[in-house]
């Protein structure tokens, strides 16, 4: 699938992972155009479960996070998936309506 703008869609689901609060989609965003305030990381499925965070993820790709926050490849090239919960939260609401109001 190739990656899209990110305004391209209205489909972004509220999760907490890793304790950090992010937006969801199971779509690929497009780097380029994001702005300077949000990151984009992937999430690699492993048999229907997310088993790391990736600064881009080809093949067995999960979805998609976006954050206000860099989130630091604790692992070489990735990070653990240690915990997420799809869940309503403050920071992934604020998240959203900083995307709804570019």
């Amino acid at each position: 699938m190739t990656p899209i703008n990110f305004k391209e869609t209205s489909h972004y689901s509220q999760i907490i992972v890793n304790g950090i609060a992010c937006l969801f989609t199971d779509l690929r965003i497009d780097r380029k155009t994001l702005p300077e305030t949000l990151y984009a990381y992937d999430l690699r499925d492993d048999e229907g479960d997310f088993a790391t965070i990736e600064k881009n993820v080809w093949c067995d790709h999960g979805g998609t996070i976006l954050t206000d926050r860099e989130i630091p490849m604790t692992e070489g090239n990735h990070t653990p998936v240690e915990s997420y919960d799809f869940t309503d939260n403050k920071g992934s609401k604020k998240l959203l309506a900083m995307i709804e109001s570019m």
